[in-house]
């Protein structure tokens, strides 16, 4: 979509004062506080120009010179005398100036911090709600990019342009009131060049928008590649198949291509610019040479030559100021449109309007009825009509080749996506019944590509129960997962930050996997969900894990998705999955004795 016409006026309007609302709540005395500011700030010049003026006006009288103006004079002072006064009191605007301009940005600091907390938590609270499916949606990503690289600060922004616009527009009114009555035409000038000055800016700012909108995948991969190169993660692949070179060719064509394109836009908004300015200035200069001329005829004096050559410079910069907080308020509110875009945003696998409540216990079993599901712009099903009853007391271990739909599966008894159709049951209850982060609390679970969490041990395995748990359960858990040894080894135990990003040292595969299905075993769930948990370890430490679960089998579901034969036998029962389908369901050696049910091309 063409970032030029993403954003209508009503739109507009509506995002303005949705971000000026969010600062009000962040931060309200910091706003009012920098509205006081703005606007005093906004008189300042208009004092300083009559002071000024003044003190002119008083210096050529005490020096012989002509008379000054009686505005120029307090009563009852000589001009001598009135120097030296209008002198402190300009000396005391600039001071005040300085010191409101200190003071504000204090107070923006402040309230700069409160509201992009604020942005960047309603970020993270959007990326924990959206649906897992978003996160394998390209346009979903572009969409997070923007918002969070390039939109969080955009709130407060734009509320800095607001009160910019303000001490502008006050500063303009002022000086305007004092120069309409010698020079009108300026007024009508200076008019005409902000309209042409907010077109021109508007204009570049909708390009830049639409540019960073057609960029912004390349923009991803370039982040994606340098993260290749300069991370930890593929540390060891970048050096061991010397792809170093290879990724950073790649990034910098990329780069490079971007920069060009970037110059090309910026070298179009110079000259747009340049001729903006130029014409800015030959009419400040038209306007002074008149007012040269005026008072070469004896039509102003000096002070007030002084007073309006002041103001027009004043005009002219608080001009430039409005227009610019105008230009930089468009721009803030397409980056808002982003912002808004993501926010607006509802996961479709949501809560019911009443949802039932989730049993502590299942009695019986997790079902599969009938279950179809595809994938999001994947053409085949990854499960196709799949009945399958999981039961309790019982360890079910899935098996099958790659793409079979055994991790699928375990999405939707997680209810991280809903069935295309047919159900998913618990004790013959609907999971779409349930709120899904409450069922998701029934559930310990384990992933293919588990987390390493550089928290401390403790912290790391305390996650398992949404962040709190005793130091007992901790350690109960550790002991599950057949952990203790290794926290015992650890510097200092289980508050030992493993990893090497913040110097705890690294841990081998094996024993991050235990640390994984230490958080899985923490909550003494009911129903456990575990892919590939022992894919990692050495059979000792394998064997060690299913006599855990066998010891916890009694009231619970448990789903153990394998491919090893060792972690398949210590299973009840294994259900063969391909394509989609279930192909064989059975005891272990009832499924070993049939050879054929592993094959790709397997059937039910």
């Amino acid at each position: 979509m063409d970032g030029a016409t993403l954003v209508q006026k009503p739109e507009r309007l509506s995002l303005l004062t949705g971000a000026l609302r969010l600062v009000w709540r962040c931060a309200p005395r910091h706003a009012v506080a920098l509205l006081v500011l703005r606007l005093t700030q906004g008189v300042t010049p208009l004092a300083f120009v009559a002071c000024s003026a003044a003190a002119i006006g008083c210096a050529m009288e005490a020096m012989g010179g002509a008379a000054a103006p009686d505005w120029c004079v307090p009563e009852g002072m000589t001009a001598r005398e009135a120097v030296w006064g209008i002198g402190a009191v300009l000396l005391a605007v600039l001071l005040l100036d300085q010191a409101l301009r200190a003071v504000r940005q204090i107070i923006g600091e402040a309230l700069r911090q409160r509201v992009t907390i604020e942005v960047e938590l309603r970020i993270q609270n959007q990326a924990i709600a959206a649906d897992l499916a978003l996160w394998e949606d390209p346009q979903f990503h572009d969409l997070f990019h923007r918002a969070q690289f390039d939109a969080a600060e955009r709130p407060v922004r734009a509320f800095e342009s607001v009160l910019s616009i303000l001490q502008a527009a006050l500063t303009f009114t002022l000086t305007a009131a004092l120069m309409a009555v010698i020079s009108p035409w300026f007024l009508l000038a200076a008019a005409a060049i902000a309209a042409i000055a907010v077109w021109l800016r508007a204009r570049a700012a909708r390009e830049l928008v639409s540019w960073h909108e057609e960029r912004t995948p390349e923009e991803r991969l370039a982040r994606y590649l340098s993260a290749l190169m300069t991370g930890p993660a593929h540390a060891k692949e970048v050096r061991a198949h010397g792809m170093g070179a290879a990724l950073q060719m790649r990034w910098r064509t990329l780069r490079e291509r971007m920069a060009h394109a970037r110059l090309r836009l910026s070298r179009r908004q110079a000259w747009r610019e340049l001729a903006l300015q130029g014409g800015a200035m030959l009419a400040m200069g038209a306007a002074l040479a008149w007012l040269l001329s005026e008072a070469l005829a004896g039509v102003l004096t000096l002070p007030l030559l002084a007073v309006q050559a002041q103001a027009l410079q004043r005009l002219f910069m608080a001009m430039n100021s409005a227009v610019g907080g105008v230009t930089a308020l468009l721009d803030h509110t397409l980056w808002l449109h982003r912002l808004d875009a993501l926010f607006a945003l509802r996961p479709s696998v949501a809560a019911p309007a009443h949802p039932q409540r989730v049993p502590e216990r299942l009695s019986r079993s997790l079902a599969l009825c009938a279950v179809h599901f595809r994938h999001a712009r994947v053409q085949r099903e990854a499960l196709r009509g799949v009945s399958l009853e999981l039961r309790c007391g019982e360890i079910t271990a899935i098996a099958g080749p790659n793409g079979a739909g055994k991790s699928t599966l375990l999405r939707l008894l997680a209810r991280f996506d809903d069935p295309s159709s047919g159900a998913v049951l618990a004790d013959g209850v609907d999971l779409r019944s349930f709120d899904p982060a409450a069922w998701r609390e029934h559930l310990g679970m384990l992933f293919q590509d588990f987390g390493r969490y550089e928290l401390s041990v403790h912290d790391g395995v305390a996650l398992g129960s949404g962040g709190s748990a005793s130091v007992a359960d901790v350690d109960n858990a550790l002991n599950a997962a057949d952990a203790t040894a290794l926290v015992r080894r650890l510097p200092a135990g289980r508050e030992t930050v493993p990893g090497a990003r913040f110097g705890g040292g690294d841990l081998s595969l094996g024993e991050w996997q235990k640390l994984a299905l230490a958080r899985a075993f923490i909550g003494n769930s009911p129903v456990l969900l575990l892919d590939e948990p022992t894919s990692a370890l050495d059979p000792l430490a394998e064997q060690r894990v299913f006599a855990e679960l066998r010891r916890r089998a009694a009231g619970r579901v448990i789903v153990v998705v394998a491919h090893r034969p060792t972690a398949l036998r210590c299973a009840d029962r294994v259900v063969v999955l391909n394509r989609g389908c279930v192909v064989a369901d059975g005891t272990p050696d009832e499924i070993f004795a049939r050879a054929d049910v592993f094959a790709d091309d397997a059937a039910p």
